[in-house]
């Protein structure tokens, strides 16, 4: 596959140089923040690591690992989301928190890739980052740039339910379509036949280790090779 091709060379949504990577930083740490940045699998750290940044990190799967975390864990302990196109979006929605979108590239995007809305920014609701300084902006006071009422009809758009119910709908669907009365008696016959595994995902408090609320940053990402169907074309989170 090779390193993925990207005219962001730190592969960050409006980040062009070390000296604005280093300005972000600097930014970072005045307002107590961490920012969480996780780069496409493809993409060359070489910059990154040339560099010891205090308040970005980047959060791969190796920093998963390391953390002992899963990425919805790392996504729904953070403060804020940064991202473009991907999916990650409609979930992050249900957080009801700070969305902030960058788009710089969609001229050049969306003439390879299916764009299934009329007008992005009509349809797609959040603060839009169309600069370097609206990127610092946002992510020292993403409150700032919330805009509530917006974000819920996205939500409520995007999703029939809002609640913590959605492991007792889907026990419920699947007891109702194949058959069990319960998961322990059922356990083998289900992984085998199904390959189904009960996950359980906490929310964890939107503050890293000292006390600095997080960031989590979804770049110019194109991590899945096929997208989901119906949404052919568009970036996967």
């Amino acid at each position: 596959e090779g390193e993925l091709e990207s005219k962001l060379p730190f592969g960050m949504p409006e980040v062009y140089t070390a000296e604005q990577l280093e300005t972000l930083n600097e930014t970072l740490e005045h307002a107590h923040k961490k920012l969480l940045f996780r780069p496409h699998p493809a993409q060359n750290l070489q910059l990154f690591e040339e560099r010891t940044m205090s308040a970005i990190e980047i959060a791969d799967d190796a920093w998963l690992r390391e953390h002992d975390v899963t990425l919805y864990e790392m996504v729904s302990g953070a403060e804020a989301l940064v991202t473009d196109y991907s999916t990650i979006y409609y979930d992050y929605l249900l957080t009801g928190r700070p969305v902030g979108l960058t788009m710089g590239d969609a001229e050049e995007f969306f003439e390879k890739f299916y764009c299934p809305f009329d007008n992005l920014r009509q349809q797609i609701k959040g603060f839009y980052i169309d600069s370097f300084e609206q990127l610092c902006a946002f992510v020292s006071e993403p409150e700032k740039h919330r805009n509530k009422e917006e974000l819920e009809e996205m939500k409520h758009l995007c999703h029939d339910h809002t609640d913590d119910g959605s492991a007792r709908r889907l026990y419920e669907f699947m007891q109702k379509e194949y058959g069990f009365d319960s998961y322990e008696g059922q356990r083998s016959d289900c992984r085998s036949r199904y390959s189904c595994r009960r996950s359980l995902f906490l929310r964890l408090p939107h503050h890293s280790a000292n006390g600095d609320p997080r960031i989590y940053v979804r770049p110019y990402a194109r991590d899945r090779r096929v997208p989901p169907a119906g949404r052919r074309g568009r970036r996967s989170a």
